[in-house]
């Protein structure tokens, strides 16, 4: 399979004219992946990213299986509004098969940067404005289900780590009381202390001392990770 098959545009490529709307809604779900590329492309180009065009953009994700229509319909995404995210935020984890599901896929990182989300809306809904941080902790205290939440802390924790502003003890208090399953043995637990990495405050400290307490080895590496990449941000602070 060839690039161009799988929805390859390079950056230089002009772009198919689309004067309308109705011409950008039938590029969206066109039978050529390229001409779908493009479609994304000329959507967030020309800033007309709408609720409209973020459906249709959402239902074609839902479908796509070409890697680079799904690259710059993501691109385009988050590049949305409030308006834009609220459409996506009840998607998470529900597209694809890349979510964490077995103790089998975890592993402490030894890199020092925060992990990208595996599902595809949580990590398109990571690079969104830090501006929109709220609209996602608020679906995520009142309307997500565990399934979502589990996806969501990864979302959370990115944006926290990369903005330091984001990273309060109040954000991590809303967090906290928010987890529609108790910290334990199990994998929501293995997110929320990957996301504990974000934050050096006593809350997340007292977090910490808490679930160190846990036999799992996973969690304890990763609570040990976690520990010390908090401190270091500290001491960049510092």
């Amino acid at each position: 399979m060839t690039k161009t098959t799988r929805g390859y545009l390079p950056e230089t490529a002009s772009l198919p004219l689309a004067s309308n709307q109705a011409e950008l809604l039938k590029m969206i779900s066109a039978a050529d992946a390229v001409t779908r590329t493009a479609a994304a492309r000329i959507i967030r180009q020309k800033q007309s990213l709408d609720v409209p065009l973020t459906l249709a953009l959402l239902a074609q994700l839902q479908l796509e299986d070409k890697l680079y229509p799904k690259i710059e319909i993501c691109q385009t995404l988050q590049t949305g509004d409030a308006a834009v995210i609220k459409l996506m935020l009840p998607l998470v984890g529900k597209i694809g098969h890349n979510q964490l599901i077995s103790w089998r896929q975890c592993t402490t990182s030894k890199k020092i940067s925060y992990p990208l989300p595996r599902d595809i809306i949580a990590r398109t809904l990571a690079r969104v404005s830090a501006d929109y941080f709220s609209d996602i902790l608020v679906f995520f205290e009142n309307n997500a289900t565990e399934a979502e939440q589990m996806e969501l802390l990864d979302t959370l924790g990115f944006k926290c780590f990369y903005s330091p502003t984001l990273a309060s003890a109040e954000n991590l208090r809303r967090i906290y009381l928010s987890l529609k399953k108790p910290l334990g043995d199990n994998l929501l637990t293995w997110k929320f202390v990957t996301l504990l990495s974000a934050f050096d405050n006593a809350l997340s400290q007292q977090i910490m001392a808490t679930l160190s307490e846990q036999t799992r080895p996973l969690i304890q590496t990763e609570l040990q990770r976690s520990a010390r990449l908090a401190a270091n941000k500290h001491d960049d602070i510092g």
